[in-house]
């Protein structure tokens, strides 16, 4: 058995669809980035179809300004906070940005009020910063079950930077973002990473495979692929 999830990525429109393909396609989870979808006033409705309907596992994730990733422009604060307590009770996990740490103090007493699973992220589409260590280490102060790490590599050494993170540290997500480094997707999870994140129609980061590709098929067990 697996010791990893996939998740088929949602954004701009038909959500709800994307999210019955997902499950089709062998996804354990979607996450519904709710900064790129087209229409989030009627997030409530839209998620209690993905749950209700399709029966999936959902990741609520909006994005701010800082972190909102190819598509984004990501969303100001206030709004970030309104949409979160919109979504949540609907949602299994919820990812949450260090950089917004201090504004989701009240949503993060909610998460673990109501018992959900609370993803702690980082993003940098730029490069591997020199800082990363401490990026980490101030994840380990906040009570989480997931930390994530997506950033940009310049080179194999950062590759090797980022599994010597992954091998030393516990329920982590490692993240090598950039069509050069689109096979980290797949031997990432192998060495520990708990989620693959893919496409369901457009990618929502650099490098990011389908879901319905042949790799990731043979990553889930597809015996179509065997």
């Amino acid at each position: 058995m697996r010791d990893f999830k996939i998740v088929g990525c949602i954004e701009a429109d038909r959500p709800v669809f994307k999210a019955k393909l997902a499950k089709r396609y062998g996804a354990d989870l979607v996450e519904v980035r709710v900064d790129l979808l087209k229409n989030y006033k009627n997030l409530k409705y839209i998620l209690k179809n993905i749950k209700n309907k399709i029966k999936i596992g959902i990741i609520l994730t909006v994005r701010s300004k800082i972190e909102s990733g190819i598509q984004g422009k990501g969303l100001d604060d206030n709004l970030l906070v309104q949409l979160y307590n919109e979504g949540l009770e609907f949602a299994d996990y919820v990812d949450i940005e260090i950089s917004s740490i201090k504004v989701m103090e009240s949503i993060i007493d909610r998460i673990r009020k109501e018992k959900k699973r609370l993803i702690l992220s980082y993003h940098n589409f730029k490069c591997l910063p020199r800082n990363l260590n401490r990026v980490i280490e101030k994840m380990k102060k906040i009570k989480s079950d997931i930390k994530k790490i997506a950033v940009r590599p310049s080179n194999m050494t950062d590759i090797i930077k980022l599994v010597k993170i992954l091998k030393s540290n516990r329920d982590m997500v490692i993240i090598a973002m950039g069509k050069e480094y689109e096979m980290t997707r797949v031997f990432f999870p192998l060495l520990g990473s708990k989620f693959v994140y893919c496409a369901i129609a457009k990618a929502t980061a650099p490098g990011q495979l389908s879901l319905r590709s042949p790799v990731i098929a043979l990553l889930k067990g597809d015996k179509n692929y065997v």
